[in-house]
């Protein structure tokens, strides 16, 4: 037994709109309903009314919004649970939150009467501009969340994120799209080097189907001067796991991407490809056009002679890009 009731402003059917409340229902061992019965609605839930605001709804990086509700309750509703993304709160507040990227803030009304749970909610939005210069390092909060905010919500037409000294796990995250005039790179003095390691981004999961962590599908990307560590350390699994790095798609276009720079990394432990180039016309694999060489505690990727045809034909296709170790010797 379920019933489903949506009440919404601008929709065109149950589910889809732009502003509303919902409430949901579900029979928990209620005893079963003949043909024609239907289950009452909760009428603490069908009679309550849920307000959420955010003042201001668009913050800078690191400033503060203040997140505003109340819950207006029929008497006698002793039962009725509140809460503001999954954590309990009182029917009435506010708070001040400094969101690392976009985020919805939902006040979620529940209630179980006689064997049936339901559900209403409401939700505000603040959305997350950047600078064009984001550092992250270790005093950052939510490194993670400023990474990936800044990578791909920031609405500027050029961004760079800079790493110093942070290892972030991004275990559970793919197909991060880095756009066009993008930068992701460790800050001058944190980079790799012959006395640093450089920061490190790395995940552990290891069943990340086909996506890869970083989808390069724009112009003008600079990636330089981090660790990229995928989760497979050993030389083969009996799972064939194919974790993918670094993937570089250019559109279905006839014109070619180009300026596409990736040096000064160790990109090593993924059992699929570290880095993948992609046709931008038939969209076919062609491969990887570097290979992991070992090295004093890295993988350095370097392109092999017999590779040589293959990236002029590649290089037809994706326009100008690097792979480089030293950066006086880019091929």
């Amino acid at each position: 037994m379920k019933w489903d009731i949506c009440l919404f402003f601008s929709s065109v059917e149950c589910g889809l709109g732009l502003l509303g409340f919902s409430i949901a229902s579900h029979a928990l061992g209620a005893p079963p309903q003949g043909p024609g019965e239907e289950t009452e609605p909760l009428p603490c839930l069908s009679e309550a009314t849920i307000h959420v605001t955010t003042s201001p709804s668009k913050v800078m990086l690191r400033e503060s919004s203040v997140v505003s509700w109340s819950v207006n309750l029929p008497e006698r509703c002793p039962a009725v649970h509140v809460k503001l993304n999954g954590e309990s709160v009182a029917t009435k507040g506010s708070r001040s939150v400094s969101p690392s990227r976009n985020t919805n803030y939902t006040v979620l009304v529940s209630e179980t009467r006689l064997g049936v749970h339901g559900e209403k909610s409401g939700s505000a939005r603040v959305e997350v501009d950047y600078p064009p210069r984001v550092v992250i390092d270790r005093n950052t909060r939510d490194p993670v969340g400023v990474l990936i905010g800044a990578l791909t919500n920031s609405t500027n037409d050029e961004q760079t994120i800079e790493l110093c000294d942070v290892d972030l796990d991004l275990t559970g995250h793919s197909g991060l799209i880095i756009g066009a005039k993008r930068s992701l790179i460790a800050s001058r003095t944190c980079a790799r080097g012959p006395r640093s390691l450089g920061p490190r981004i790395f995940v552990t999961d290891t069943h990340r189907g086909r996506a890869p962590l970083f989808d390069i599908q724009g112009d003008n990307v600079r990636v330089s001067g981090f660790r990229l560590e995928g989760p497979t350390s050993g030389i083969g699994s009996a799972n064939d796991n194919t974790e993918q790095g670094i993937r570089i798609s250019p559109p279905a276009s006839p014109d070619p991407i180009h300026s596409i720079e990736i040096s000064n990394m160790e990109i090593f432990h993924w059992s699929g490809v570290g880095v993948q180039v992609r046709d931008n016309v038939e969209l076919a694999e062609r491969g990887p056009p570097v290979q992991h060489q070992p090295g004093r505690g890295a993988h350095p990727e370097r392109l092999l002679p017999s590779q040589s045809s293959r990236l002029r034909r590649l290089r037809r296709r994706v326009g100008r890009w690097r792979v480089c170790n030293n950066r006086a010797k880019c091929f």
